[in-house]
């Protein structure tokens, strides 16, 4: 595949890479398409590559190794954030006819500045895949995918102590997830989580058993985050003492986690107990919210990769969730780029705001260091008015509606707090190539 990362040479940069055969620049035009956004549908520009704008070596398999250089630089996308995609045009005849254009999945990179004080967090990019394919058969925990696998044996493809997930991108189960426990030859095997939503893996969007519906469904297999990638150990302020060094705060179902970042003279890691272990390989699932408390410093966090092109699940539990969003996209709760918080996706609506559904957005997220939150309620007017179903701000007297606005950011997270549980909460996708 297409993959974006920062640099190791240039400080600062961004690049891209991907692997072709051995003379597949005859008759081919490699464009690299961006954009400063993601909409529906998304409007791209394009830059022709030129021989300065690559770096390419032989990796020793009749193929190539290819690395675009500078795509902040390439593409004019340098105010932290933006969106490429790779194409290739094919004049097959050598006729100056384009016969056949191929195009990849999109990546993107969003900077997120930090300064003393606490913000919330939200990574919504993914690691390349390992594997795509289609579901050949599913039964109690194991997936077959003997029919992509071509008799290969997929088990190559995982590293060991590596954390992996299939989602699911299309068919009626669109959106789930499952986490790996292991796979050989075409069969992959997955954990059987009991309580979707938990602070604690495995990370499943379906309680219990497979379903067999999944037959015929398309899958993706990928890495999890760690704490580690998403927050760089060098990249924060580390001490000997939780009270004055960097802290991360992850929530989920009720549940909390605090990891803070110890120097072990000169060498920081993040850890959560009185042992100090490592806590770097902790997995961060999609849509998992964060709270950064930054003590002293100014900097940046930079999110990066594959932008998922698929609808999202992201399981609530009964109770107070910290919910980050499936995409690197600012939605709103019912309108634009909305996340379907409707009564028909199971959220309770009241004239009471304190017996209705709720989300609660951090003010600090909009002025550091402005504590609390501003809090929404599903206003439902019945008996009196069953017509009037919409999102209001708590305290506002007008009951203006707020559903269209884009209070959900992309680089960051909410509570979600819900009378019930919804582990099968679909939130639709906002954009579209």
């Amino acid at each position: 595949p297409f993959c974006i990362a920062p640099s190791t040479i240039v400080e600062g940069d961004l690049i891209g890479s991907f692997v072709r055969p051995k003379q597949a620049t005859d008759n081919v035009v490699y464009i690299l398409e961006y954009a400063a956004s993601l909409a529906s549908p998304t409007v791209w520009q394009s830059v022709v590559l030129q021989a300065g704008d690559l770096q390419v070596s032989d990796n020793g398999y009749c193929r190539e190794n290819v690395t675009i250089l500078d795509l902040e630089g390439l593409t004019g996308l340098e105010a932290g954030s933006g969106f490429v995609r790779l194409r290739a045009d094919l004049d097959a005849n050598n006729d100056l006819t384009v016969d056949h254009v191929t195009r990849t999945s999109v990546k993107g990179w969003k900077e997120t500045t930090t300064s003393p004080g606490c913000r919330s967090f939200n990574d919504p990019f993914l690691h390349c895949p390992v594997f795509t394919g289609t579901v050949t058969s599913a039964s109690g925990s194991v997936i077959d995918l003997s029919g992509s696998a071509g008799g290969d044996d997929i088990g190559f493809l995982f590293a060991s102590g590596t954390a992996y997930y299939a989602e699911i991108t299309s068919g009626e189960n669109e959106g789930h997830r499952f986490d790996i426990v292991s796979a050989t030859g075409g069969l992959v095997t997955v954990a059987n989580d009991s309580a979707p939503a938990s602070l604690t893996p495995p990370f499943n969007t379906v309680s219990g058993t497979l379903p067999a519906s999944l037959a015929g469904d398309g899958i993706i297999i990928r890495r999890h985050w760690t704490l580690a990638e998403v927050f760089p150990p060098e990249n924060f302020a580390a001490t000997g003492s939780q009270s004055t060094a960097d802290q991360l705060q992850i929530g989920s179902a009720g549940q909390w986690a605090l990891y803070w970042l110890y120097d072990d003279n000169g060498t920081p890691r993040w850890v959560n107990d009185v042992t100090l272990a490592d806590r770097g390989n902790t997995v961060l699932p999609p849509g998992q919210g964060i709270f950064f408390n930054n003590r002293d410093t100014t900097g940046a966090i930079l999110a990066y990769g594959e932008v998922r092109a698929n609808d999202f699940i992201r399981p609530l539990s009964a109770g107070a969730n910290l919910v980050g969003g499936g995409y690197p996209v600012d939605q709103s709760a019912t309108g634009p780029a909305g996340r379907a918080m409707t009564p028909a996706q199971g959220f309770l609506g009241s004239r009471n705001f304190k017996q209705a559904d709720r989300f609660l957005v951090w003010k600090g997220d909009a002025v550091v260091p402005a504590p609390g939150y501003t809090s929404y309620f599903l206003l439902n007017g019945a008996p009196v008015q069953p017509g009037l179903i919409q999102w209001s701000r708590v305290g506002d007297v007008n009951f203006l509606p707020q559903g269209d606005a884009l209070l959900f950011l992309g680089n960051r997270s909410v509570f979600v707090e819900v009378a019930a549980d919804h582990h099968s909460y679909l939130s639709p996708s906002p954009w579209t190539p």
